[in-house]
């Protein structure tokens, strides 16, 4: 949850950017990649273990699928644009 409100409050924080300040904006997009990537590893690794022991194998996969699905999405997405 603390990780959450972090990247929150710092993606709302680039609002506060204005012409001139680019250090304040290159720490503030980093510190929300890192938040990103926090929420990211904990996803994946946790995810798994809320599903039954039996499962597992199967939670990983449609969580991989998915992810593999929506990225290519995002990419194909920013390429037509």
């Amino acid at each position: 949850m603390t990780v959450c409100c972090l990247f929150t409050a710092f993606t709302g924080a680039m609002a506060a950017v204005e012409p001139g300040k680019e250090a304040m904006a290159v720490v503030f997009s980093v510190i929300s990649s890192t938040m990103i990537g926090i929420m990211e590893t904990v996803t994946f690794v946790a995810g798994p273990l809320m599903v039954e022991e039996k499962d597992i194998g199967l939670a990983n996969g449609v969580q991989f699928a998915i992810r593999s699905g929506a990225s290519t999405l995002a990419g194909m997405s920013l390429t037509i644009v």
